[in-house]
């Protein structure tokens, strides 16, 4: 255990990272050099759903619906979750770009 603490330590010593936000894709070219790590997040970033059901608006719409009717904060966001695991199972995705 303690060797890969050590290995950890001694790798994450020469790592750096950056978030850089961009409004377009190719914006990210210009921050990029031979030996970059690119980590994009999928959702609302490379893709979305073809239509507004399962989206991230879709979704905090759902929340906010499902407080209204009188669930708690936690419980409303796990049952929009379980309503947009359905949905996103269904749905078809669109590049963003």
């Amino acid at each position: 255990m303690q060797k890969v603490l050590f290995f950890l330590f001694f790798i994450s010593s020469y790592l750096f990272g950056q978030i850089i936000p961009c409004d377009h894709l190719e914006d990210v070219l210009k921050h990029a050099k031979s030996n970059t790590l690119i980590i994009f997040d999928l959702d609302n970033t490379l893709i979305c759903p073809a239509q507004m059901l399962g989206s991230n608006e879709w979704f905090e719409y759902q929340v906010q619906k499902n407080k209204q009717n009188g669930h708690s904060s936690e419980m409303a966001t796990k049952k929009t979750l379980q309503e947009w695991l359905q949905v996103i199972t269904q749905t078809s995705v669109t590049t963003v770009e």
